[in-house]
């Protein structure tokens, strides 16, 4: 099993923006605007995209904590297809269904890991940490990254295990 950590931090920064609620905020002289971190949000879910299409299709929900209902939550539910898909836990699901959860969990409002069968995984860490694991040799998925924003840590074991 292979496991990797994706962020938008490269690991050399000393100031920058790390959830949804920095929107407005300065960072270096630089306003966080909604369209910067939509297009940040926009590579995290390509990646997962293309990470399912190369992986396992569907994935049983092995862990879930839903934050949609705490206060301010609903500013932060835009740009989003499906805000209040229900699911509970021990449910499969595809790619329709995952993306919209995933992009819940980038701002923070939910909380969930993801586990195919044969084990691979997606979950999520706080500030904008991403979690892939995947048993096959299909980590070519991941190439290309840093070029488009997001940078490929790899780790010795699952997170969560």
């Amino acid at each position: 099993m292979k496991h990797y950590q994706i962020s938008k931090h490269s690991g050399q920064e000393d100031d920058t923006w790390s959830s949804i609620t920095d929107i407005g905020t300065d960072f270096n002289g630089a306003i966080l605007t909604s369209e910067e971190y939509l297009r940040i949000e926009n590579l995290y879910i390509e990646t997962i995209r293309t990470f399912i299409y190369h992986n396992s299709k569907s994935f049983k929900i092995k862990f879930l904590m839903d934050l949609r209902g705490e206060d301010d939550a609903d500013k932060w539910i835009f740009d989003i297809d499906q805000p209040l898909i229900k699911v509970r836990g021990g449910e499969y699901l595809d790619e329709s269904s995952i993306l919209p959860l995933c992009k819940l969990c980038l701002r923070d409002l939910m909380g969930i890991r993801l586990q195919a069968d044969n084990g691979d995984y997606i979950t999520f860490g706080c500030d904008l940490y991403l979690r892939l694991g995947m048993s096959g040799e299909n980590d070519f998925c991941l190439s290309g990254l840093s070029r488009q924003g997001l940078f490929i840590n790899v780790m010795n074991n699952d997170p969560d295990a």
